[in-house]
């Protein structure tokens, strides 16, 4: 094959890829996938959002524990937890700069509840209102252990301190 023969197939050749290109362009629709409009409908099990440097910022998430999205600070640690399942109910959580919880929302079947907790992460103070057992503010010591408490229900307010020492309590009602 001679240097003539080779030029005219390259020329046939670029002439197929030049027809085909031009059909391509009229009979194929736009690629959606490379557009910057609105789309009606998402559907997935996870979306992640990372910032202009690529760190996790935000995520979205079902799976079978239950529904929820995480926000980040802008040192990666958890910010905010929104989750939702049939064991846990509705749970919000904030977190401190140090990524421990400081503060717990919660709506469940039987109680609202809300948690403030220590610069440990612990639970310090409790402020719920059940279906059945009433409404209660409760202070937790260190230890863990209920320090002193207010409780209204149906039949009585109470007013509840622990002795320390003695792990005795002392109860006001009416």
């Amino acid at each position: 094959m001679n240097h003539k023969q080779k030029l005219g197939y390259t020329l046939l050749g670029a002439g197929i890829m030049a027809v085909g290109i031009t059909i391509g362009q009229f009979v194929t629709p736009n690629i959606e996938a490379q557009n910057n409009g609105v789309f009606d409908k998402i559907v997935c099990r996870e979306i992640e959002v990372v910032d202009q440097d690529g760190n996790q910022a935000i995520s979205l998430g079902s799976n079978e524990r239950g529904n929820g999205v995480i926000v980040y600070d802008n040192q990666g640690k958890t910010a905010f937890v929104l989750h939702s399942s049939e064991k846990r109910d509705n749970t919000l959580f904030i977190f401190d700069k140090q990524g421990k919880a400081a503060i717990s929302l919660a709506s469940t079947e039987g109680a609202n509840l809300l948690g403030v907790m220590d610069n440990q992460g612990n639970q310090a103070v409790t402020l719920h209102s059940r279906v059945v057992g009433g409404n209660a503010v409760i202070v937790i010591d260190k230890q863990g252990k209920a320090a002193a408490a207010l409780s209204s229900n149906q039949k009585e307010n109470l007013v509840i301190a622990v002795d320390k020492r003695t792990d005795k309590e002392m109860i006001l009602g009416d």
